[in-house]
């Protein structure tokens, strides 16, 4: 589903699923190693640390 997609390697993935349904999909792309653009801020409510603490940022 929505995890297996957000995982494929692509330049963005764009989040715009509403409440937490989209969070499992947004930590499958970090994972996965892609930049993420969130189209609300309720992921970034809910599990923003965990957002960040999984992060590769560019070097």
């Amino acid at each position: 589903g929505l995890c297996e997609l957000a995982a494929m390697e692509c330049d963005v993935v764009l989040c715009g699923v509403v409440g937490s349904v989209g969070l499992r999909p947004i930590l499958s792309a970090i994972e996965s190693g892609n930049r993420i653009a969130l189209a609300n801020k309720e992921p970034m409510v809910m599990a923003g640390d965990l957002m960040f603490c999984r992060c590769h940022l560019p070097k």
